[in-house]
């Protein structure tokens, strides 16, 4: 699969980190296709089981992760420094 495929598959939108703008926190989709290019194969199941993980049991974190309330439940944001 292209990046290009990801990215209309999944779409997104930027998240945005306070006093300092956008592009720190990234949403799994976001954050699939920055390892994508980054040259590490994570796919988003990958990256959403681990959220899950690292928000479950922090002190054993894979990932720096936030759970967010959205209108159909809830979304994961990563921080990008955490990838």
């Amino acid at each position: 699969m292209d990046i290009q495929s990801l990215s209309e598959a999944h779409p997104s939108e930027q998240v945005q980190t306070g006093a300092d703008g956008f592009g720190e926190w990234l949403t799994v989709s976001e954050a699939a296709t920055y390892c994508s290019l980054s040259g590490l194969e994570r796919t988003p199941k990958t990256l959403r089981k681990w959220a899950h993980r690292s928000h479950r049991d922090p002190e054993n974190a894979e990932l720096t992760v936030r759970r967010e309330d959205v209108d159909n439940g809830f979304r994961w944001t990563i921080e990008k420094t955490s990838l």
